[in-house]
């Protein structure tokens, strides 16, 4: 799966507010310090994008880090929205995949050990 780094990112900032507040305010320590004493394999370029964003809640960060993957030109697979299963937990988390209210949803589920 491509992209996997930023989805558990995204997930781990969805179940966790304390990790969320410390990603919207200072994306980098959030990154050095990793979740649950894992840290996140990201690709430079990933890495990179988290640190341009800027947000006022996670609805509009996975939106940004939506834009950043379709923008790149890859294949269909990462047009999907980030939609998160976690833990066993058979929910499915839906983050827009776009600012706009009108953007279309296209769920994808992956798992995410925490």
């Amino acid at each position: 799966m491509k992209h996997k780094a930023l989805n558990q990112l995204v997930c781990a900032a969805v179940v966790s507010g304390r990790f969320q507040e410390t990603l919207l305010q200072n994306p980098a320590k959030a990154i050095a310090a990793g979740y649950m004493g894992q840290s996140f394999s990201l690709l430079p370029e990933e890495k990179q994008a988290l640190l341009k964003i800027k947000a006022q809640n996670i609805e509009d960060f996975a939106a940004q880090v939506y834009d950043w993957i379709s923008n790149k030109g890859k294949s269909a697979a990462n047009q999907e929205s980030l939609s998160i299963r976690y833990a066993g937990v058979e929910n499915l988390i839906e983050i827009p995949a776009a600012v706009n209210p009108n953007a279309s949803y296209y769920p994808a589920s992956v798992p995410v050990h925490i």
